[in-house]
């Protein structure tokens, strides 16, 4: 009895089967690093909290940059990560000078190049004999925005703002992908020198002292089963092939 040769649809199947294990989420992810650049002035604030946002002053913008550490995921041989959600979460510290009940839209960005807690708006590190310019000053970032949100200028002191969405995952999977074993991000106002008019608010950066600490990253994962490989029997390689040379010497002929 000849064995039947796995049809297209069959063979599909078993190529894309896969098995997702339960979703596992990481314990948060704190800042390695934080830090605010302003374009008017080369200068940190206080320990403990971020500027961002514009002065009325034009072309004084105030964009906050963080750094994390990506945990090692121990993935088995037989496993596929995916990462299936991110997101980052910050907290309010309080107003700067900005009308109250003004909205802040803040656009979070994939930070291309490293910094450290010495940057400016025209350096990512200061701490060495020269310093590393950005290649763009204001910080080197990926243009898509990977999450948005609206903060509110007289939100109460440690009110929770999240920032989460496809392209935020996306861009961490692709980093773990890479073996990566850091990412970057930079927040700004989404539209940066549109006026003159004050919007300008502290976030709480990981030096702050409040509880519960923020910022924070959160990812969560699945394993994936790889699939097996399709091995056809010895009976079916063989009418495989005689197809195969049967066609061939059909082209043969029709060349004739």
């Amino acid at each position: 009895m000849k064995t039947p040769l796995p049809s297209l649809a069959t063979l599909a199947a078993l190529l894309v089967s896969a098995t997702l294990s339960s979703a596992t989420t990481l314990a948060p992810v704190r800042p390695i690093a934080d830090t605010t650049i302003r374009a008017k002035e080369n200068a940190n604030p206080a320990q403990g909290y971020l500027l961002i946002g514009q002065t009325a002053d034009a072309n004084d913008y105030m964009r906050d940059l963080f750094s994390f550490s990506l945990p090692v995921i121990d993935v088995p041989d037989d496993k596929a990560l995916a990462i299936t959600s991110v997101s980052l979460v910050i907290a309010f510290n309080t107003n700067s000078s900005t009308t109250a009940g003004t909205y802040l839209t803040l656009d979070l960005h994939h930070l291309t190049t490293s910094f450290d807690s010495t940057a400016t708006w025209s350096k990512a590190r200061t701490d060495e004999s020269v310093g590393v310019l950005w290649t763009t000053a204001g910080g080197d970032y990926d243009s898509t925005v990977l999450a948005q949100t609206e903060v509110l200028a007289n939100s109460s002191a440690g009110t929770l703002y999240t920032w989460s969405g496809d392209n935020l995952t996306s861009v961490v999977n692709t980093a773990y992908a890479a073996k990566d074993t850091s990412i970057n991000f930079l927040l700004k106002l989404a539209n940066e020198g549109t006026d003159n008019v004050r919007r300008v608010v502290q976030l709480r950066s990981v030096d702050n002292t409040n509880s519960p600490a923020y910022p924070q990253l959160n990812i969560t994962y699945e394993l994936i089963d790889k699939p097996a490989p399709v091995v056809p029997e010895p009976a079916a390689c063989a009418a495989i092939a005689g197809t195969l040379a049967a066609l061939a010497a059909l082209v043969i002929r029709r060349r004739r």
